[in-house]
């Protein structure tokens, strides 16, 4: 399972991450994973109509347990146009799911390359899909204890808050 767990509107860009998969489930060598979409939202129904005769795209309603989806997803797939501090890749992570996410947000503060997942720099649907095969063929190292262990690595809310506050003045002066 590669799981997608969001909000489903404009912002989160939710079929560029269906594009990726479909893209990555051409190869052979992927062709039995399937893509969980879990959330809702007012382009839910346009994307379901859309993808309607695809198998392989499951699509769930919102949950409150996340965590039950999670375990079961061997990569979590973000590709929002625009987050501010994304919960959900931290989340992943602490739960033992790498993640495959777009430069935006807390991209670059709480995902590593190699280490907790992969960050696509462009919205490319290649570019998704190369990060997705990337997670795939090193699943063995993306352990629970390394992705545990790579969240040592997060700024504190203060300090992230003051690196914000720190560019803002910057961009003022």
């Amino acid at each position: 399972v590669i799981l997608m767990l969001s909000r489903i509107e404009k912002v989160k860009n939710v079929g560029l991450g269906i594009e990726a998969f479909l893209e990555l489930v051409k190869n052979e060598q992927y062709g039995d994973y399937r893509l969980e979409i879990v959330g809702e939202g007012s382009l839910k129904a346009t994307l379901q109509e859309k993808y309607k005769n695809y198998s392989n795209i499951i699509w769930k309603p919102w949950t409150t347990e996340p965590e039950k989806e999670y375990a079961k997803a061997k990569v979590f797939l973000v590709t929002s146009a625009y987050e501010g501090w994304g919960m959900a890749p931290i989340e992943a992570i602490s739960l033992g799911t790498p993640c495959v996410m777009t430069y935006v947000g807390c991209a670059n503060e709480c995902i590593f390359d190699n280490e907790n997942g992969q960050v696509a720099k462009s919205f490319e649907i290649h570019e998704v899909k190369e990060k997705l095969e990337k997670v795939l063929s090193d699943l063995p190292m993306y352990t629970k204890d390394n992705l545990k262990n790579s969240l040592s690595r997060l700024q504190t809310q203060e300090e992230y808050l003051d690196i914000l506050l720190q560019s803002f003045k910057k961009a003022l002066l």
